[in-house]
């Protein structure tokens, strides 16, 4: 038998198929005979062999991967507009930014106030659509002004805020342009402007004459074709050089300049791929920048460093998930290291710099799909960097606060995560004594960590990388104490991840176990011997669509020995889940069956007699189900009595929830009460608890039927209350319930996966 290297990689480039691992099990025995593994699996295998119900596994996870993290961008306002933006600028002399309408042609600002709201004031409409905006710089001598090339590229729109209001100046062009940028190119300290793109040749010039109007000036580097384009003084005499991208050459150009828009010596670097964006830091005292180029056929952003003299060396590309657009520098956290912004089509990536280097994992911020356009400044005031986005395919505006923000400014209790935001789970993670929240995001597959700050009040995410489409996360069962390890299920690629994330939540281990198909993590805990996890996973027959339950064992770091139950029933198992149903310690199974013949469901109860063996199997109760419904089992106390109860989840045409009461010992009642006309999203979306603290147990979900969070507040005596809409479900994908500011006080935390944000409602169960 062969024997895997376990590389020290991230888990999404490390891959143990479990047919590989499963061939291994000769090889990883022998090197734990010492330990007596090989007689115990021996003897097991006995078992297996006689009763045939155990399949033996040994399995390797992928490498442990450490990750470091930091948070960037915290607080997150949405606002819907009536209208497509195509373009955002930053105001040159305002805290707010300019977006540009596409088919009214009408341009409007945007600014933060003091109540944490987006205010939206339109400013003008111009003659005609436009396709590119751009400002004057807050060095120009006309700071409310602004320019707009035609939808065609034929002209240019200059629009001027003059005797309190803004006056337009049309101004043709002699060659159609794609793009358009202010910049002194003729070193008179006056604000030109520069006229580009893939479909022409050169730089087109319109130079600023002393009253502030426009002349056609002369046409620039005429052999070229450019992307994208900045000024700057790099060598400090005082003229200014222009660093150019020539997408037929697939060529970073530095051209000197030596004045009266001439330019002289050219230093040329190749790329490796057709650049679209680039992005200068400022030049620094010793005459140094960093650039930033997209490459977004390759999906990065490739790093150099300049000096003086035209060095420009590689620093490293930057790997990104979807094709990068927009580039920018910044200085997000304050410690004058600068970071790297990027917007790509499936979200806005932030690279933090520390100690002159970038983090090689970023901070995805799925704020939409359609992202334009992003603009980085201080938005609300505080003297810290913010971010605002347009959403062109979703038609907003979003704003995200900084980590550390402070201020004036009541932001809203909702918070950027990453892309695709999916599952849910709140616990403390940094021992503080507040309950932080973490989420998985199945797009950038990121698991976002959001410390509480007190009162309710979050830190931005710390994101850290997981494998591939992270779905649901589970915890650990806190009866062997705190822990920070977390269980995420993967089911399009046949793998549970685990994270254990540091007391700061600065740093995470993570890695992953190759499972059977469709894996979902029913339950997880530490053996209170020697620490070791056991994790209980569903899988789900594609097929068949029965489902099965294996045990994960952990039998050292990297391996896994997986004992999967092969219950001898000839019905397929339609839900299953797992609790302490006797208080005993020891762990039922409850599961649901379907017989095709009869047309009946039947709930069981598997007892184990130690561990997670569920030797002996009673049936609890049958019941009428002609189209097999019931898909989920959830337990919980559903009434007074200290027994946990079962809830069953019936799709349509039931649309049920069926309640079977417990009794003493792990037994149930032999009756199910059904509770009507209820559509939940999943099993993962109905909570059972007392969300108003009067001692009643209530049912809170999202209902895809009424397009609510709802809930059917209990009233004792197993009845509920007909359920109330707490909210708008809208594209929420995950819900908790949990008491963010107070335990006495239940708050409602919302996932909303297609604007990659979380949001906490304070009590709002208070009746």
């Amino acid at each position: 038998m062969r024997n895997v290297v376990m590389k020290r990689l991230p888990p999404e480039e490390t891959s143990v198929s479990r047919d590989d691992c499963r061939r291994q099990s000769r090889f990883a025995l022998s090197e734990f005979s010492g330990f007596g593994f090989a007689e115990r699996l021996e003897s097991l295998a006995q078992v297996r062999l006689a009763r045939n119900l155990l399949c033996l596994h040994l399995l390797c996870t992928t490498a442990t991967y450490t990750q470091r993290t930091a948070s960037a961008f915290g607080p997150m306002i949405d606002l819907s507009l009536g209208y497509a933006p195509i373009g955002l600028v930053r105001s040159a002399v305002a805290a707010n930014v300019v977006a540009l309408a596409q088919e009214s042609a009408c341009v409007y600002s945007y600014s933060v106030g003091n109540d944490g709201a987006l205010e939206q004031k339109e400013l003008f409409t111009l003659s005609q659509p436009a396709r590119e905006l751009a400002c004057a710089p807050a060095w120009a001598k006309q700071p409310d002004e602004f320019a707009f090339l035609s939808r065609d590229g034929g002209s240019v729109m200059v629009m001027r805020y003059r005797d309190s209001t803004f006056k337009e100046e049309t101004l043709e062009l002699q060659t159609a342009s794609q793009r358009l940028a202010y910049g002194d190119f003729n070193s008179d300290r006056r604000s030109d402007l520069l006229f580009f793109g893939k479909k022409r040749a050169g730089i087109s010039t319109l130079v600023r004459q002393k009253d502030g109007s426009f002349s056609a000036g002369p046409l620039l580097f005429p052999d070229l074709s450019i992307s994208d384009l900045q000024c700057t003084d790099l060598n400090g005499d005082g003229i200014t050089d222009i660093y150019v991208l020539n997408w037929l050459s697939n060529q970073l150009g530095l051209y000197y300049g030596i004045g009266r828009g001439v330019f002289s010596e050219q230093v040329e670097v190749q790329l490796p791929g057709e650049p679209g964006d680039i992005a200068l830091s400022p030049v620094s005292r010793q005459r140094t920048c960093q650039i930033a180029v997209s490459v977004p056929e390759l999906k990065l952003v490739a790093t150099f460093n300049c000096n003086s003299t035209g060095e420009i060396d590689p620093s490293g590309n930057l790997l990104l998930p979807a094709a990068p657009s927009h580039v920018h520098f910044t200085d997000i956290n304050g410690d004058k290291d600068l970071d790297i912004v990027v917007a790509t089509e499936q979200a806005i990536y932030v690279f933090l710099g520390k100690e002159g280097t970038l983090a090689s994992t970023p901070i995805p911020f799925g704020v939409g799909s359609g992202v334009e356009s992003f603009e980085v400044l201080d938005l609300d005031g505080d003297g810290k960097t913010d971010l605002v986005a347009i959403d062109r395919l979703g038609k907003r505006v979003i704003a995200c606060g900084n980590t550390n923000w402070s201020g004036s400014v009541h932001w809203p209790s909702t918070y950027g995560v990453g892309a695709g935001a999916k599952g849910l789970a709140v616990l403390d993670v940094d021992q503080n004594g507040l309950l932080d929240v973490v989420v998985t995001n199945s797009v950038s597959s990121t698991l976002s960590v959001l410390l509480n700050r007190g009162n309710g009040v979050l830190q931005g995410q710390m994101a850290f990388a997981l494998p591939e489409r992270p779905v649901t996360v589970k915890t650990l069962d806190p009866v062997f104490g705190r822990d920070n390890t977390l269980l995420t299920s993967h089911a399009s690629i046949d793998k549970i991840g685990i994270v254990t994330i540091d007391d700061n939540a600065v740093s995470a281990n993570t890695s992953a176990i190759p499972t059977g198909p469709n894996p979902y993590v029913v339950y997880a805990r530490r053996d209170s011997i020697l620490g070791r996890l056991e994790i209980l996973a569903r899988y789900g027959n594609p097929k068949t669509g029965s489902l099965s339950l294996s045990l994960f064992q952990q039998i050292s770091r990297g391996h896994f020995l997986e004992k999967t139950l092969r219950a001898s029933l000839p019905e397929r198992i339609m839900a299953l889940t797992v609790d302490d149903y006797s208080s005993s310690g020891k762990y039922e199974m409850a599961f649901v069956t379907h017989d095709k013949v009869s047309k009946q469901s039947t709930v069981s109860i598997a007892f184990a007699t130690q561990g997670f063996d569920f030797k002996s199997v009673k049936p609890v109760l049958s019941f009428s189900d002609s189209s097999a419904t019931t898909y989920a089992i959830l337990s919980g106390y559903a009434d007074e009595d200290p027994y946990k109860d079962l809830l069953l989840l019936m799709s349509p045409p039931r649309n049920a929830f069926g309640i079977v009461y417990g009794r003493a010992g792990g037994f149930f009642r032999d009756s199910i009460e059904l509770i009507r006309n209820v559509q939940p999203l999943n099993e993962d979306a109905v909570l059972l608890r007392d969300v108003d603290g009067d001692g009643h147990a209530d049912l809170t979900w999202i209902d895809v039927s009424k397009h609510a969070v709802v809930t059917a507040y209990g009233r004792g005596k197993r009845r509920f209350d007909a359920p109330v809409a707490i909210c708008p479900a809208g594209r929420i994908t995950a819900i908790q319930i949990a008491g963010m500011k107070s335990p006495e006080i239940q708050d409602l935390i919302l996932v909303n996966g297609a604007k990659g944000s979380i949001t906490i409602m304070f009590n709002p169960f208070a009746r």
